[in-house]
């Protein structure tokens, strides 16, 4: 039964990186992006994103969503920051 909870967090999780349009390699970019770029918050939930379960980065994702939308590289191409 946890086995296809998780196996539902990720996919839930999958498909609401996918609503922002943002692959894998570029929500890894992203949170390079926070760990560069970002105040000392945004730096340690970088890092929160990074070890944390499928169920508590959903949480994550839905209580911070507007960093990763912030720190998309497209987002920082276009201010120039890279």
């Amino acid at each position: 039964m946890l086995d296809k909870k998780i196996k539902n967090d990720l996919l839930d999780l999958k498909n609401k990186i996918a609503d922002l349009l943002i692959t894998m390699p570029q929500f890894d970019e992203t949170l390079d992006n926070m760990e560069k770029y970002g105040g000392s918050f945004v730096v340690q939930l970088s890092k929160l994103f990074r070890v944390a379960d499928p169920n508590n980065k959903r949480k994550l994702f839905e209580a911070f969503i507007e960093y990763l939308e912030e720190y998309q590289p497209a987002n920082w191409e276009k201010k120039g920051k890279k």
